[in-house]
């Protein structure tokens, strides 16, 4: 009996997992998409006008500690588009393939599978968008107008990023109470 509870909870999770985008994860989608057009944009416009070095690392101060050619915005830009190929390919794959942080059980299976969808979908947004902050600042840079990412960028990444997977963390274990509290 508790094999076939199981068995109807990973289900239903797959279910959920698999079940068309809701208006907020498209809205999600686009934005990254919108993002990774927006860093080969970039890339595309001022390779060809930035001559001389291009920041390709930046230290943790935010300042450019390694630089490269007009050819190194490509690399920004292809670096979103891999993220953002790789985060759309994880939904796809099975659900049991996921670790997830809480038993899976019929009552939460729905609950739990939207929760980490939409968990997905924020991480590939923000990390698209943190690549057109880093492409854009590298382009400031290389044309004099700013010394690097500023002072707060590293600060803000390690704080945002714990605080994204804190709240991940809790919305995924609130929606695999069976009582949702």
């Amino acid at each position: 009996m508790v094999e076939r509870a199981r068995d109807d909870g990973w289900r239903r999770f797959e279910e959920a997992w698999r079940r068309p985008l809701g208006v907020g994860e498209i809205v999600l989608e686009l934005i990254a998409l919108a993002g990774v057009g927006v860093n080969a944009g970039l890339a595309a416009y001022y390779g060809p006008r930035l001559a001389g070095r291009i920041p390709v690392h930046f230290d943790l101060a935010g300042r450019p500690d390694r630089f490269g050619g007009p050819g190194a915005l490509w690399e920004g830009a292809v670096v979103s588009l891999l993220l953002y190929g790789l985060l759309t390919v994880v939904p796809r794959l099975p659900a049991r393939w996921l670790n997830v942080p809480v038993h899976i059980t019929p009552e939460n299976a729905a609950r739990v599978a939207g929760t980490m969808r939409s968990g997905l979908r924020v991480l590939k947004m923000l990390l698209v968008c943190l690549f057109t902050y880093i492409l854009w600042r590298s382009i400031a840079v290389a044309q004099g107008a700013v010394m690097g990412l500023g002072p707060w960028f590293v600060a803000g990444i390690i704080l945002g990023s714990n605080l994204l997977l804190v709240v991940f963390c809790w919305f995924t274990r609130r929606a695999g109470s069976v009582a949702g509290k």
